[in-house]
């Protein structure tokens, strides 16, 4: 149901690096929306192949519509470059898109208007991010799995606590939609080696308010290339989680007081370790 009587804009965040061979079908998803006033900010992490000329492409093809940071740095990674891109934006929301991905195309309207309900209900002077799940596909857009939850076995509820959340990431990224004010909260960044969408779960759930779409709004292409992508939940996942106890604990402390946020350690721990647990075994029904 529609619940917004204006149509405010929304920037597309599109972090690209070597990704000639699918951007094209994702920025047309973005282009196909239902919903009409987007842009898509796109920035190259020093691509060597033909990434920043399909782009240029479509900029021509769609003049007002799609721009290009134009800038020296490289090499900056995808967590890097998105959030290169967040220091660019200016748009009231603001949206994630992977170089790979296919959006449906009703993708935009429903994520917008869960977050409106947000706004209803919290204000919009705090910080604010909707998620969603995944459709996940192969290289030729077969659907795998229908969702990438049920897929990983990952709760979506996660996202209420915030020793939970910094436990355990269950946001992905390319489905995220942040209100404007969200950016104030997000820099700096306490800890470089996280990635962008789990910190943005944590300091946003934290400060403001995280909620969920419970369906897939995309395509989640799986390839030989993926920066990230479906792990395979078994006996070794777990095994490597639990050999990394004093490394979860350290980096749960870096967090909690680089970034003074109140939560127990030792919950956040505990937690890391009994949900990935359960998840092996209901992988294995």
């Amino acid at each position: 149901m529609k619940i917004l009587a204006q149509l405010p804009l929304v920037e597309v965040l599109m972090a690209t690096y070597n990704g000639e061979k699918y951007i094209s079908e994702q920025i047309q998803s973005i282009i196909n929306q239902d919903y009409p006033e987007w842009h898509i900010l796109v920035r190259d992490d020093g691509s060597k192949d033909r990434t920043v000329e399909i782009v240029r492409g479509f900029i021509k093809k769609y003049p007002g519509k799609i721009s290009l940071v134009e800038d020296n740095e490289r090499g900056l990674g995808s967590s890097g470059n998105f959030y290169r891109l967040m220091q660019h934006a200016k748009a009231p929301y603001i949206m994630l898109s992977d170089q790979d991905d296919v959006w449906m195309n009703d993708k935009i309207t429903v994520t917008m208007n869960k977050l409106a309900e947000m706004e209803q209900h919290f204000g919009n002077n705090i910080p604010l991010l909707v998620f969603t799940d995944l459709s996940v596909v192969n290289n030729s857009l077969t659907v795998i799995n229908p969702s990438f939850w049920k897929a990983q076995a990952l709760d979506p509820e996660i996202c209420r606590k915030t020793y939970k959340t910094v436990a355990q990431s269950t946001i992905t990224g390319c489905t995220v939609m942040i209100n404007k004010k969200a950016l104030e909260y997000i820099f700096p960044v306490p800890i470089q080696s996280m990635q962008h969408d789990h910190w943005m779960g944590i300091v946003i759930g934290y400060h403001g308010k995280t909620d969920y779409i419970n369906r897939p709004t995309i395509y989640y292409r799986q390839h030989q290339h993926n920066d990230v992508g479906m792990k395979e939940i078994n006996a070794g996942y777990l095994l490597s989680k639990w050999n990394r106890v004093y490394g979860m604990y350290k980096e749960c402390y870096l967090l909690k007081y680089r970034a003074k946020l109140n939560f127990s350690l030792m919950a956040a721990v505990i937690f890391k370790l009994a949900f990935n647990t359960k998840r092996v075994f209901l992988k294995k029904k």
